[in-house]
């Protein structure tokens, strides 16, 4: 670690204090999917591996023979206010752009990649490239003769659990996640997969512009029976109407009765073309992004009280940050530190022993330290 405050605030964030801890955490993550057992949800351990590429881009975790896949929201930027949008706005205005949306629910559970080769189900594997072939052979068709005109095609989706099975369970599992996690192990019965739904979400073939558009690979996999999300196709988007058009898809959604848990919204330019002509900013396309606001999937509010405070000595600072009981967050997971990020931020809220602090907290970034309204403290 290069002692830097961002490098810092990244660590804590994302509840560690070194980044050996982060590294030996991932590399346990990266163990327990080999196992069929993944510990964490996608987004989760797709925000450990950001920090941990920005504090320790060598890391052997990166370099452990696993694939890199495309899946649901990946690679897309995540929007908490949506002022965030300017730049898309700009993009819009500069290229004199005028494109339909296409806009799902982005669902809780385990992301997954399906090969089909000459219409035969090949292989099956987690985001990360875990062969988990056996576990979803009972959810995928066999043999789809369909596909046999494309020699090579990839199905991306989510394995996921819906609520009326949940309810089945409940007892037992604290969250759908959870369920979803032990029933996707090697170990788990045939009754307990059969629990599990897949929802696709992307088709590709090994030739090139197969599908035109999104909605062209929607309705692709829904012809060939597979389950998709839940989306709206929303026309005559331009720099003019653009916030407006965003708005109103945020609004519908947080309306929509859904089949499954969801924790966003991915909006994406539907014209795949016209996706790929947008670029890249990094690692993330500018052609889309993830809503993460408002009542139903803004980030959710949580407070504690402070019973100690630890200190992480880096080279130039010291970080502090909160030990408070445990507070178990709709996710499942539990939440037991809170980074306060500096002295600073300690002296200008008044923060010590016995100080209840609030804490925002979404399985993209962890918790994050925020005042009782739910406005982030800044670092």
């Amino acid at each position: 670690m290069d002692g830097s405050d961002s490098a810092t605030k990244l660590l804590l964030g994302a509840g560690f204090n070194s980044v050996e801890g982060l590294e030996r955490y991932v590399l346990g993550l990266q163990d327990a999917e080999r196992l069929g057992e993944p510990e964490v949800s996608d987004g989760v351990y797709d925000n450990l591996m950001r920090v941990l590429g920005a504090v320790k881009p060598d890391s052997v975790a990166f370099n452990r023979g696993l694939t890199s896949n495309s899946y649901r929201g990946a690679g897309l930027t995540v929007i908490r206010d949506l002022s965030e949008l300017s730049y898309l706005r700009h993009l819009f205005f500069e290229r004199g752009i005028d494109t339909s949306l296409l806009s799902s629910a982005k669902i809780v559970g385990h992301s997954v990649t399906i090969r089909y080769i000459d219409g035969r189900y090949e292989s099956g594997s987690f985001r990360c490239g875990i062969d988990i072939t056996e576990v979803l052979r009972s959810l995928v068709p066999a043999y789809l003769p369909e596909l046999g005109f494309y020699r090579v095609v990839t199905i991306g989706g989510v394995v996921t659990i819906s609520r009326k099975n949940f309810d089945k369970v409940s007892r037992v599992y604290k969250t759908p996640l959870s369920a979803v996690t032990s029933f996707m192990r090697e170990t788990s019965s045939a009754e307990e997969r059969g629990l599990l739904s897949l929802v696709c979400d992307s088709i590709a073939s090994e030739e090139e512009n197969s599908f035109r558009s999104l909605l062209n690979e929607y309705q692709t996999l829904s012809a060939l029976g597979f389950l998709i999300p839940t989306f709206r196709v929303t026309d005559g988007v331009g720099a003019h109407n653009f916030d407006t058009r965003v708005d109103e898809i945020l609004k519908e959604f947080t309306g929509l009765t859904l089949p499954f848990d969801a924790d966003g919204v991915v909006v994406r330019v539907n014209d795949n073309a016209l996706f790929r002509e947008l670029g890249e900013n990094g690692n993330t396309y500018l052609g889309g992004f993830i809503l993460k606001t408002g009542e139903r999937f803004g980030a959710k509010v949580y407070s504690g009280l402070i019973h100690e405070i630890e200190w992480d000595y880096g080279s130039d600072k010291l970080s502090p940050r909160a030990v408070i009981s445990p507070v178990t967050v709709y996710d499942g997971n539990t939440i037991n530190t809170v980074p306060l990020y500096s002295v600073g931020v300690m002296r200008d809220n008044s923060f010590t022993v016995g100080s209840r602090i609030y804490f925002l907290y979404d399985n993209e970034t962890g918790a994050m330290l925020c005042d009782e309204d739910g406005k982030v403290v800044s670092a």
